[in-house]
């Protein structure tokens, strides 16, 4: 048996919902890793019956099974997020393994920020706060550090009330979370002023980003960032001042990574929260605004296009339990792109179930079962094209 342990055809790199991950040689046996993980910071992989369990980092605790053959084509993560091996002429994606710069703070900075803080507690108005000179960066990774906040970036400044009501999609959401009717927030500062500065109106496709935190063997941790956006895009202007919201962190609880699994750096909470304060920022303070990556979005891009067709042909639409019911003006148009539309989408989005379903009077439904922050989301497109939706 090799000095690995026989585990040699596992190792390399797979793409996990784009994402790239590692299984390394690591101490004899084998360890998961990302781009950027220094060798200290790599989670060992146990040996759990026929497969793994990872014993440290963000997915502590997860099982990993591997798929036969040399080199291993792929697996499952947590029994339902699948993985595959990443071509041999493919390229990693950048903006990955991305480290916040030094924080070093002095003695006056230290007390300035504890002032600040004094005041996010005591005055809990939602006022704009005036966080003084410097890269606001700096105060903004001292919260995050401090576990004072959770935090919500957006391009809108007069947010007095967060409703948990969801008006974007989010894709690959294989733990079932990233589409609830609720408001995010995340106890990383740095992560959510990428969405307080990032114009997502002047871009196409989707955007990839997060931050995960890995664990050494002596109990240090290592935050580690990764930003892209499609590739066309990358060193454009895709920049904007933005809003950076402080918000309590009682009412929110963190989402787990994975089915089952350990808690994400994504938070949610079902009812509304009031801001305690708010920071303007600008593309400046992103410290990691000249190190955004980009990946190939095209099938992204290209079932939004074909989305775009389907919905422009809805006449009406209705709840039904789950879910909703798009009735159809069907067309040779529609005919054509049917199929490719229901096999685009549901690699982006498996968990949401679509069918197009001919009534006995001759209308074509469009039927979609989804969870309720998906479903708010499309009615909010149906009403944008002038289509109402009813109830059953």
């Amino acid at each position: 048996m090799s000095p690995d342990g026989g585990f040699a055809r596992l190792h390399g790199t797979y793409l996990l919902s784009g994402e790239p991950i590692l299984v390394v040689q690591h101490e004899g046996g084998l360890g998961l890793a990302a781009p950027g993980v220094p060798d200290e910071f790599v989670s060992p992989l146990a040996a759990a019956g026929d497969a793994f369990r990872v014993a440290a980092g963000p997915v502590a605790g997860v099982e990993i099974e591997f798929c036969d053959g040399d080199p291993c084509p792929g697996g499952v993560l947590a029994g339902v997020v699948p993985f595959e091996r990443m071509p041999a002429a493919a390229t990693l994606p950048g903006g990955r393994g991305l480290v916040p710069p030094p924080l070093e703070v002095a003695p006056d900075e230290e007390s300035r920020f504890e002032r600040l803080l004094d005041s996010i507690r005591d005055d809990r108005d939602g006022a704009l706060l005036d966080v003084g000179d410097g890269p606001r960066w700096r105060f903004v990774e001292w919260l995050t550090r401090r576990e004072a906040v959770a935090f919500h970036g957006s391009p809108k400044p007069d947010i007095d009330l967060f409703e948990p009501v969801r008006s974007s999609v989010e894709l690959m959401d294989h733990a079932g979370t990233g589409n609830l009717a609720a408001v995010y927030a995340t106890p990383y500062g740095l992560w959510a002023l990428w969405f307080a500065v990032l114009d997502r109106s002047r871009l196409e496709g989707s955007i990839r980003n997060g931050v995960l935190r890995w664990t050494s063997r002596d109990g240090r941790t290592l935050d580690l960032y990764h930003f892209s956006v499609h590739h066309e895009h990358v060193g454009g202007d895709i920049w904007r001042p933005g809003t950076l919201y402080l918000l309590p962190r009682e009412p929110f609880r963190a989402s787990p990574l994975v089915p089952g699994g350990p808690p994400a750096s994504e938070w949610a909470s079902l009812a509304s929260v009031r801001p305690l304060k708010r920071i303007a920022v600008e593309p400046e303070d992103f410290p990691f605004r000249d190190h955004v990556g980009g990946h190939d979005d095209s099938l992204v891009i290209e079932a939004a296009r074909l989305a775009d067709i389907v919905l422009a042909k809805a006449t009406s639409a209705r709840r039904v339990e789950g879910g909703l019911e798009i009735e159809l003006a069907w067309d040779e148009e529609l005919e054509t792109i049917s199929g490719a539309y229901l096999d685009a989408t549901r690699v982006l989005m498996p968990d949401v179930e679509r069918r197009f379903v001919r009534r006995d009077r001759g209308a074509t439904m469009l039927e979609l079962l989804a969870a309720e922050g998906f479903l708010q989301s499309l009615e909010a497109s149906l009403r944008k094209r002038g289509i109402g939706v009813g109830e059953r």
